[in-house]
């Protein structure tokens, strides 16, 4: 007797389950407390996190992890970390953290940047003929003094020069204008 093949149906067995990690409430926590951090709302007015942050957004995460709200949930770098990677607004690289998106307009001028602002500042609308004084007094305060001549027509059409007022102005101690 000869034997045929009869196929028979396939059963697919379904989806097979998948296994989710177990939610962490540390994690979700230290996530959601690491990305205020980095959020607009206390970007605003977190002056302490900005003057860490280097030229390209970032702090080291050491930074981020001597925070006393971070360390009242945890010391173990480790778990900062897998909270820092599970966050969607900020990124992790070497060491450091900064947002993913936006990070640029928290940047702070850098002192060297201030310090050539104010050069430049202090030299705009200077004419030929002006010159700027500045002067410390013995109690430490700064002056600055500028005077100029600038050409006239005076006397009937008369061409001559005549001098501008000199005007002068304090500075603080720092020597900032």
């Amino acid at each position: 007797m000869a034997q045929y093949y009869i196929p028979r149906p396939f059963v697919y067995p379904g989806p097979m389950p998948m296994a989710h990690p177990p939610v962490d409430p540390l994690l979700i926590s230290l996530t959601a407390q690491i990305d205020y951090y980095f959020s607009d709302e206390n970007l605003i007015k977190d002056v302490y996190l900005k003057q860490h942050m280097d030229g390209q957004g970032w702090v080291p995460i050491s930074l981020i992890a001597g925070f006393n709200r971070v360390k009242q949930m945890t010391t173990d770098i480790q778990i900062i970390l897998n909270a820092v990677r599970a966050s969607t607004l900020v990124e992790l690289k070497d060491g450091k953290i900064r947002r993913r998106v936006g990070w640029t307009k928290w940047i702070l001028p850098s002192m060297n940047h201030v310090g050539n602002l104010a050069v430049h500042v202090q030299n705009m609308g200077l004419e030929e003929g002006s010159s700027t004084h500045i002067n410390r007094s013995s109690s430490g305060e700064i002056t600055q003094s500028h005077s100029a001549t600038s050409a006239g027509t005076f006397n009937g059409g008369e061409s001559g020069h005549f001098a501008a007022p000199s005007t002068q102005r304090s500075l603080s101690k720092s020597g900032s204008f």
